[in-house]
């Protein structure tokens, strides 16, 4: 009887130290926002990130075109606004490998993370041409596409894959009919 109670006891206790070293939806949002603002300040695609943001349902980066003067100032002529929105977490393609895609090797080292989706991901990108370039036109495009891109450094691209699998994890405990059998 004895033995019977101390193998419960350590199985709960095994159990909840198991269940709290898994972060929480709102920590692994963080550290994916901590991790994808590094790539703020470097130049990727020939524009320099200025800001990144992501949530449950989107990613959206804001980066500037900058042009050397000959007198060597800095002119910024356009800003580009990128939009990502995802559907669900629970659509992430599990059978389908997160892949670095369009490496900048050697300047800091940033490349998009690739994440396949089994529903399309919907991509706005807006271009305001600046007035400090006296350029005021603006463009919008949208596409589709089966992945989200998300700027990271690349040495976190495994770190990264494990957090979204955590919230695909997390998204599908929450969205779990309690009614089912």
């Amino acid at each position: 009887m004895r033995k019977i109670i101390t193998v419960l006891c350590l199985t709960v206790c095994i159990h909840t130290m198991y269940a709290q070293n898994k972060p929480t939806k709102e920590e692994t949002i963080a550290f994916i926002n901590r991790t994808a603002e590094e790539a703020i300040g470097t130049i990727y695609n020939s524009t320099r990130t200025k800001e990144i943001s992501f949530d449950l349902m989107s990613y959206r980066r804001i980066s500037i075109m900058e042009i050397n003067k000959d007198n060597g100032t800095i002119v910024e002529t356009n800003k580009y606004v990128e939009t990502q929105t995802f559907p669900s977490l629970e659509f992430l393609n599990m059978e389908k490998e997160f892949e670095l895609m369009n490496c900048e090797v050697g300047r800091d080292d940033i490349c998009e993370i690739w994440i396949p989706f089994k529903k399309d991901v919907k991509r706005e990108e807006t271009n305001n041409g600046l007035a400090s370039y006296n350029r005021n036109e603006s463009k919008k495009e949208v596409g589709y596409s089966s992945v989200l891109a998300i700027l990271i450094p690349k040495g976190k691209a495994e770190s990264v894959k494990k957090a979204f699998l955590r919230l695909t994890e997390i998204v599908k405990e929450e969205n779990k009919d309690p009614f089912a059998d």
